[in-house]
């Protein structure tokens, strides 16, 4: 037997499926099948979350795809959050892996920390694991400084460790300021160093002049 339930379900799914049956406009029917999507991210989650997840794989638009991870990613459960991890195992389009990357980020510290961390050190596109580390610039936790000072003395490339630099600049005044002025003094490359100087220089804090006159007078 069909609940109302089921039968809602069903049509907002057939407006997702079938691009260009609502309006003729393309942008139009972005829009509609977007409206669609919401409608459908806000029903039970036993219905939702298998119905998200399959669009986020399968839907022809991008646009679509990114969209369904997005409302899966404000989904706090254990089973969204599952639904997630399988979709970044199976899928090789980058849309749907920088959308997961963004939905880890939304996830509380102690889920999101760990999956970000292990998406930055081991994904095989160089672009989405600067992208991890960007997102866990945007945490401020121990571990994920401990991980950035293990990344830059690691053998990575140049590009990936000048993200790391300016993850580092997003932190709070107290934890970033200390950490450039470090990397500054340091004996790592001088690109990296240049740009620990560079973020140094947008901060307003007291240390920041001392310790850029102290390289200025440098012998």
């Amino acid at each position: 037997m069909f609940t109302s339930t089921r039968i809602a379900s069903f049509f907002i799914c057939l407006v997702l499926l079938m691009p260009g049956m609502v309006m003729a406009q393309a942008e139009a029917d972005v829009e509609m099948q977007k409206q669609a999507l919401f409608a459908l991210s806000q029903r039970p989650e036993a219905e939702s979350i298998p119905l998200l997840a399959d669009l986020a794989q399968t839907h022809q638009r991008g646009e679509i795809r990114k969209q369904a991870l997005f409302w899966l990613g404000q989904k706090g459960s254990a089973e969204a959050l599952a639904a997630l991890e399988t979709i970044a195992a199976q899928s090789d389009d980058p849309v749907v892996q920088e959308q997961i990357i963004f939905a880890y980020s939304q996830r509380p510290d102690d889920e999101g920390v760990p999956l970000l961390i292990n998406a930055a050190r081991t994904h095989e596109d160089p672009e989405l694991r600067q992208k991890a580390i960007f997102w866990l610039g945007q945490k401020d936790s121990e571990t994920v400084q401990t991980f950035f000072d293990e990344l830059l003395a690691s053998d990575i490339d140049l590009e990936t460790k000048e993200q790391v630099i300016f993850a580092y600049s997003q932190f709070p005044n107290e934890k970033s300021v200390p950490a450039l002025i470090n990397i500054a003094r340091s004996d790592a490359p001088t690109e990296i160093r240049k740009k620990a100087v560079f973020w140094l220089g947008q901060k307003d804090d007291p240390r920041v002049y001392d310790a850029l006159l102290e390289l200025v007078e440098k012998n």
